[in-house]
């Protein structure tokens, strides 16, 4: 008697052979489903309850996981379709060399999936793919020692394996393994997919070494002060112009090279740079401009000039802290200072300048609280406070070049686990289309911080929190349940995820919507 598990592989399987006229390569389908539906019988059992195992990098094996066997039979579904194109582009010989063909290839489907979810990209396993084949055609070779006939095709097949290899390397994605393999995960995961709508990167910050002197910052942190001095460190409000040239109107050798000889040409120049000053100066109070920012120096005498115009200056900033001060401020890097206009100006909720309690000072721009954006919060109540601002910015830094690029998603580790919540916004439309605000906490802070700031944030109408601090448990499955159960109730907040398992929790929301995943639940677990 069939198995529930394979009558509902092999009603699914039909969808594969609808279009399909051809009688010979019908029975090749049905040839590569009876292999696939028994091969998942073996995953699940007879009646559907032994769910897929996964074995992790740390030796946790985790199991009862729905979501991991509906993405890897969403994948065998997939390259079951191909296969057939496959078999149709191929003369094969007998039905042993087509069931060699499919073992070798889905062997082959189910270790490049395991090493994809390592974090690499599938565009990136190409670049390396001699040293990545080499290792799987060893565990193929061990995978089919105890095959019936494998013995007499074994120097074929891996001859077959090495010419697709071959041409792999050269013509990338082009050749038809390639398709087999790599487009059937790019087909469950949707890289492909590059449709966000987002308008800029907002790095938050929690500074103090205390949890009462510790307070949230909204914005962009850099490690610098201001230039000027005497004057109030924080502006309300503030008119942003970015220069990316240096503000050095007096060359040094007319103001200090200059023999007795030269005394008058030496006012002469004085004087017309005196004039370019003042017309920079009406420039910038004809616009409202009160802080300038730029890439390279300020001269001395030029920030006692805007000291005194009561405009606030910070020089020497470097090229991902202007573009993204210029993404949160809506400013125009400007060349020169003749392409000042209000078009090209940038303005912000505040600009402060902040002692961190180590003897640093920071400069924190704040934005306003209306934009639609991805929140980083980064709790570091250590030392290495710059060296995390760095990290932070580099980070928020590529995931714009994502953002405005339209260049693949690479997911890896650490810093780039944003990429990672960028990925499920882009995915999930449906599901968090009402949501304005997402915050990833990277932090290894007291839960006391943790819940202050959960209750500052309580007030917002359209706030979710995925928080990376400790958890009692390793299952996927409670965790994922409990997402899922909070998001049905309306509940703003989600509930606490480890660090290990944080980044599978987002595949597994951004694989299925909440809606695909209750259908789905209903078909195998009645």
């Amino acid at each position: 008697m069939t198995s529930p598990t394979k009558l509902i592989c092999f009603n699914l399987f039909l969808k594969v052979m609808q279009n399909i006229n051809s009688i010979k390569l019908i029975k090749y389908c049905i040839l590569i489903g009876n292999y696939i539906a028994n091969s998942l019988e073996k995953l699940l059992g007879p009646d559907g309850n032994n769910y897929f195992l996964i074995k992790h990098k740390d030796n946790h094996i985790i199991d009862n996981n729905p979501t991991e066997f509906i993405r890897l039979y969403e994948a065998k579904i997939r390259y079951s379709k191909l296969m057939v194109q496959f078999i149709s582009n191929i003369k094969l010989q007998s039905k042993k060399f087509i069931l060699h063909s499919m073992i070798i290839t889905t062997c082959f489907l189910n270790k490049i999936l395991m090493v994809m979810d390592s974090g690499i990209h599938p565009y990136k396993i190409l670049q390396n793919f001699n040293l990545i084949t080499k290792i799987l055609i060893k565990l193929v070779s061990k995978f089919s020692i105890s095959l019936p006939g494998w013995t007499k095709s074994k120097h074929t097949i891996l001859k077959i394996i090495s010419e697709f290899i071959g041409e792999l390397t050269n013509t990338r994605i082009k050749n038809l393994f390639s398709i087999l393999c790599v487009d059937s995960y790019l087909y469950i995961y949707d890289y492909k997919r590059k449709n966000a709508n987002l308008n800029l990167i907002n790095v938050k910050f929690s500074i103090g070494t205390v949890i009462e002197e510790s307070r949230l910052l909204s914005g962009i942190l850099i490690k610098y002060s201001f230039d000027n001095y005497n004057i109030p460190k924080c502006i309300v409000k503030p008119k942003v112009a970015i220069f990316n040239h240096p503000l050095l109107f007096f060359p040094k050798k007319s103001k200090y090279c200059a023999s007795i000889n030269e005394i008058h040409g030496l006012h002469y120049k004085y004087f017309n740079e005196v004039k370019e000053i003042d017309y920079f100066l009406k420039k910038l109070n004809l616009f409202g401009v009160n802080l300038i920012l730029t890439q390279w120096g300020i001269d001395n005498y030029i920030n006692t000039f805007l000291s005194n115009n009561f405009i606030l200056a910070v020089s020497w900033l470097k090229t991902q802290e202007l573009e993204l001060v210029s993404l949160i401020s809506k400013a125009r890097i400007l060349p020169r200072i003749q392409e000042i206009n209000y078009n090209k100006l940038g303005s912000l909720s505040r600009i402060r300048e902040i002692q961190t309690g180590f003897g640093y000072s920071i400069l924190a721009f704040e934005s306003f609280k209306n934009f639609n954006c991805i929140s980083i919060l980064i709790t570091a109540p250590t030392s290495d406070l710059y060296r995390t601002i760095k990290k932070s910015l580099q980070s928020a830094l590529k995931l714009t070049d994502l953002l405005f690029k339209n260049t693949y998603l690479i997911i890896g580790k650490g810093g780039f686990e944003i990429i990672a919540l960028f990925f499920l916004l882009n995915m999930n439309t449906r599901l968090f289309k009402s949501c304005n605000i997402f915050l990833l906490i990277f932090c290894s802070a007291l839960d006391e911080i943790i819940e202050r700031i959960v209750h500052s944030f309580k007030s917002h109408s359209k706030f979710y929190l995925l928080n990376k601090i400790f958890c009692s448990t390793n299952n996927h499955l409670s965790i994922y349940t409990n997402i899922l159960n909070n998001l049905k109730s309306g509940n703003k907040w989600v509930g606490l995820l480890d660090p290990s398992i944080i980044i599978k929790t987002l595949y597994y929301m951004a694989i299925n919507t909440i809606n695909e995943i209750i259908s789905v639940q209903e078909v195998y677990y009645g």
